[in-house]
């Protein structure tokens, strides 16, 4: 008997959801790493460790992404999604019982190998288990629960274990230390927290092993194209990597530090909470963002989303330490607002290239397109976190805050302007006579229909 498509769904996107919460993990966990795991103290690195702990897993994306997603084109989606799984697995457990800040970051960089890989695999096989109207939809679902729900999980987890095991952990950073710092209840917090992450790892394993397996898609076109095709589809890999790279300086560099940023002047409790809620709101316009891609041009919703992003951020750059205190309120509303945009682009980034090229070369060119997203996700997050740090002496050192959203302005800026030159403004009916072009080894044609141009030779020469 085969298994209902929402247990194949969630074995497909239980690896996305690990993703970002473990990512999410490293905004959250390290306001109570204090004491012996203390990533400020002198003894770990003289304030190299943070940074290093906030990229640690980001590190390792990129050589997931660049491993599995050509593996995926060779030896098949199903088995690189079990290996993957392991991978988290093994990561999340070595989390959980790290016994020192420096085993905690191999442990997550180890996650961030079998993490990346998810990137091509499960997108790529959510789109081929689909029909080509359907494909962006499901893709975008998929995104929609890793991103979303993935991402709230962290904090909520968090705020779950504070409140079984109480603790104010700025205090534990005092001298003397704090009458409200409970060491013991700290480690509880972090180690719970990447715990949660193992129970959902082996789980999503168990779940892959009974239910996965390839496309009916992928094995009939599994050989039909050449691996020297990805050089033919430049363009459209032009415009998927920039795009993500782009995007992921903005969602990274600012989800994996936002909790430090609303901590300051208020609450540990408070700032997880607005961080939940912040990732909570965007629920909805990853929804929205899902089903609109189904209805109007995946272009046109980057559009929108890069150009909401822009406006935001700009607004947001020009609030002081003095108005983000005094207009708190109106300042974190934004800030939501903005995650809530990042669904457009997040979704589109995820989705184009696992519909736009060639199924031989999908899970290659949806693996270099995650690949420069990465890039992007670790300058963003390792400089975002280092311009925020007490010892921070470069350009806008007075108003590192204002100068992070001044950052994610002109990125998304230049997102628009990539959006406009390179994406193709593509709809299903073209994605399926593309695939014919493809079937006929006329990659040339393929490409010109895929932009809305007329082929250079059509199908009944070809016939002929």
């Amino acid at each position: 008997m085969a298994p209902h498509p929402i247990v194949v769904g969630l074995a497909t996107s239980v690896g996305l959801l690990l993703d970002k919460y473990l990512l999410q993990s490293a905004n959250v966990v390290d306001q109570f790493m204090t004491g012996k795991y203390d990533l400020a103290d002198l003894k770990h690195g003289s304030g190299f460790a943070e940074p290093l702990f906030k990229a640690s897993t980001l590190l390792g994306y990129p050589i997931g992404m660049a491993t599995f997603g050509p593996l995926s084109d060779i030896i098949g989606r199903r088995t690189c999604m079990l290996l993957t799984a392991v991978l988290t697995l093994v990561g999340a457990v070595g989390c959980t019982v790290a016994w020192n800040p420096w085993v905690i970051i191999l442990f997550r960089f180890i996650t961030g190998i079998g993490a990346g890989g998810e990137y091509p695999l499960a997108s790529v096989h959510m789109a081929e288990s689909a029909d080509r109207k359907s494909g962006a939809r499901n893709v975008g679902f998929l995104y929609a629960f890793g991103s979303g729900f993935g991402q709230a999980l962290c904090p909520l987890v968090a705020i779950v274990i504070v409140a079984i095991a109480p603790t104010t952990p700025k205090q534990c950073e005092t001298v003397p230390i704090g009458p409200d710092c409970n060491e013991a209840h700290n480690q509880a917090v972090w180690r719970g927290t990447f715990g949660v992450a193992a129970v959902f790892a082996l789980g999503g394993l168990i779940l892959r092993w009974a239910t996965t397996k390839d496309s009916a898609n992928f094995v009939r076109r599994k050989a039909a194209s050449p691996l020297p095709l990805v050089a033919k589809y430049w363009r459209p890999l032009v415009s998927t990597a920039t795009s993500w790279f782009l995007y992921d300086v903005v969602e990274y560099g600012l989800k994996n530090n936002d909790v430090s940023i609303f901590a300051a002047g208020s609450t540990i409790t408070s700032a997880l909470t607005t961080s939940f809620m912040s990732l909570m709101f965007s629920i909805p316009f990853l929804l929205v963002a899902a089903l609109a891609v189904h209805y109007v041009s995946t272009k046109y919703c980057q559009l929108l989303g890069f150009f909401a992003l822009a406006v935001l951020n700009l607004v947001i750059s020009t609030f002081s330490a003095e108005a983000r205190a005094d207009q708190e309120a109106t300042f974190k509303a934004l800030y939501i607002l903005q995650t809530g945009f990042q669904a457009f682009v997040g979704i589109t980034t995820f989705a184009i290239p696992a519909e736009v090229f060639p199924s031989a070369v999908r899970g290659t060119c949806h693996g270099m397109s995650s690949v420069a997203g990465k890039i992007g996700a670790i300058l963003g997050s390792y400089y975002f976190a280092a311009v925020k740090a007490d010892n921070y002496n470069g350009p806008f050192h007075k108003t590192p805050i204002q100068y992070i959203f001044a950052l994610v302005t002109g990125a998304s800026v230049l997102g628009v302007i990539a959006t406009m030159l390179f994406t193709p403004r593509y709809r299903a009916g073209a994605l399926e006579t593309m695939d014919t072009y493809v079937d006929a080894d006329d990659h040339m044609s393929a490409i010109d229909v895929l932009y809305g141009k007329q082929p250079r030779n059509k199908l009944v020469d070809n016939a002929a």
